[in-house]
């Protein structure tokens, strides 16, 4: 809804850009969460949780950190934020790496709300 909307020029939105933040707090985190699972490491999640306020959506931020702590990469957009400023920006090995990882964190994803529904 923010990313349609929610534009602080626009006289429209404001109520539907707190919504979506609001609606997508506990999953980014537990994107998050799950990323760092599947990576085997608690340390993407403690490393990332540090630039994950560095993006101007309160929630995007804690995957993509996350993500690139991950990877050890430097994941950016360019006049907007920087996140893990110290790397290089990923190749396509790790680029790879990273769909990978989505990837995996997506089954984990789906198979514990499997365990949890009870399917």
């Amino acid at each position: 809804m923010d990313s349609m909307v929610g534009y602080r020029s626009k006289p429209v939105g404001w109520a539907a850009a707190r919504l979506d933040d609001l609606v997508m707090w506990l999953p980014a985190r537990l994107t998050a969460l799950a990323l760092s699972t599947v990576a085997l490491s608690p340390d993407p999640l403690l490393t990332g949780r540090r630039w994950a306020q560095t993006p101007a959506s309160p929630n995007a931020g804690w995957p993509m950190a996350t993500l690139a702590a991950g990877l050890g990469v430097r994941l950016e957009k360019p006049d907007h934020y920087t996140l893990n400023s110290v790397a290089s920006l990923p190749t396509t090995t790790e680029g790879h790496r990273g769909v990978a990882l989505v990837g995996r964190a997506g089954w984990l994803a789906a198979l514990t709300t499997a365990v949890i529904v009870g399917v």
